[in-house]
């Protein structure tokens, strides 16, 4: 597909199939218009009925850049329109998957400004916000879905997310209690309302979430970890430690979870033979902190080749 770009900026696509000439010639002429008034530095103010991608590229100039203002835009709902959305969809949501969150991000946000209702997209550029921790941005997006949507629960919990992270608890626990009030089956804002709930030291209140949680899918391994680390912090380190050898039944290369359970087993001077294999596959997989326990506990120094003082 060719395009033909004038010297005043102007860039004329190639009109899309099954679209009328006569009307083509007429969305051209509407578009040099627009181009006209914006390089004259005349700002365009009247709306502008978007009905097809070819027609909103030829109003961006050469950075991608649109030359009015957005608000001026109104989509107009039709075949072309929807399948603009659904390819711009398809596209953010492997970027997402690949962890292109720039990309991704520009994606949701084109797919807002088409369907400014489409919860989703709402929460996907919020998320993407996040990963690229524009985090005013993911508080401007997620005000809007709340506001919108007050009766769907899925902004409230990346909304506590965010809370959480600038260490406003409360902040992030009201978002969840809202979360679950809308739906207590949401299994993300359960385990996350037990880890704020752990941050706050209400240690028996997170523990029936994540017993709720067992209780629906005794597999998961994420919710032994968290479990397993409020019962350290009560002192129950021989509970915290029967949880993570269940969770390694689920996952038995989970690097965190043989970290801790060897962690556990140099404490309570138990099955030390056991704990020093699991911390070198710890180590082998990754973890940042299995080399230096394994050193202090397994190595002696002369093995090392040094002399001691």
């Amino acid at each position: 597909m060719t395009t033909t770009t004038q010297n005043n900026g102007f860039k004329a696509m190639p009109r899309p199939v099954q679209f009328n000439v006569h009307a083509w010639d007429t969305l051209k002429k509407y578009a040099m218009r627009i181009w006209s008034s914006y390089n004259a530095g005349v700002a365009w103010t009247d709306e502008v009925r978007i009905t097809c991608k070819e027609f909103y590229d030829m109003l961006k100039d050469e950075n991608g850049a649109l030359i009015l203002d957005p608000k001026l835009i109104t989509w107009v709902p039709n075949q072309r329109i929807n399948n603009w959305f659904r390819e711009l969809k398809q596209e953010a949501d492997l970027h997402f998957r690949l962890g292109h969150f720039g990309k991704a991000q520009r994606g949701y946000e084109q797919m807002i400004m088409i369907k400014s209702n489409d919860y989703n997209s709402l929460c996907r550029a919020a998320e993407c916000a996040a990963k690229l921790k524009d985090y005013q941005r993911v508080m401007q997006i997620l005000n809007s879905a709340i506001l919108k949507y007050p009766l769907f629960d899925r902004a409230f919990v990346v909304r506590a997310e965010l809370f959480a992270f600038r260490d406003e608890d409360e902040c992030a626990l009201k978002d969840l209690n809202k979360a679950l009030n809308l739906r207590p089956s949401n299994h993300q804002a359960r385990l996350q309302r037990a880890m704020v709930l752990r941050s706050l030291g209400s240690f028996h209140q997170a523990v029936k979430d994540l017993d709720i949680l067992l209780k629906l899918n005794p597999e998961q391994v994420e919710v032994y970890l968290e479990k397993a680390l409020i019962l350290e912090e009560l002192d129950d380190m021989s509970a915290a430690y029967q949880l993570y050898r269940k969770a390694l039944r689920f996952e038995p290369f989970n690097k965190e979870i043989l970290y801790r359970k060897a962690q556990l087993c140099v404490l309570l001077n138990q099955n030390l033979k056991k704990a020093k294999a699991e911390l070198l596959l710890a180590r082998d997989l990754g973890h940042p902190l299995a080399e230096e326990l394994f050193l202090q506990h397994f190595v002696k120094i002369d093995q090392l080749g040094l002399k001691s003082a």
